[in-house]
């Protein structure tokens, strides 16, 4: 949903309720719809793998890598599979640069890790 659409929603919704409790402060009622909907918003947009995969892959060409890896790890009740860019130079890997990993389990993209420091890939 579009902001302009978003915005339309909110005051439609603010309209029905000014209409139905005069009290209510229409811009503070207004302001409330707006930050329902743009919650229901980000819950419709889920991540997926294939999100993770093209924005490796849009990483890798506007950073200048010359491709991106995936690691699968599995151990006890975790289920990884993390990502990272490489960038080669006569056959050999010169640098690498981490991005997170997706988690099997939850479906779900995770940037932070306590051990390093992660690029999210989707910051582009």
């Amino acid at each position: 949903m579009s902001n302009k659409e978003l915005f339309k929603e909110a005051h439609k919704m603010a309209k029905e309720i000014k209409k139905e409790y005069p009290n209510v402060d229409y811009m503070f009622q207004f302001s409330l719809c707006l930050s329902c909907l743009r919650e229901e918003g980000i819950e419709e947009e889920k991540i997926t793998w294939e999100d993770v995969a093209k924005a490796a892959e849009k990483a890798v060409d506007n950073l200048g890598y010359t491709d991106y890896y995936v690691k699968n790890w599995v151990k006890g009740e975790y289920n990884r599979s993390y990502v990272e860019l490489r960038w080669y130079h006569k056959g050999k890997c010169k640098a690498t640069k981490q991005c997170g990993y997706w988690d099997n389990n939850k479906n779900e993209y995770v940037v932070d890790s306590k051990f390093t420091k992660n690029y999210n890939v989707f910051k582009l």
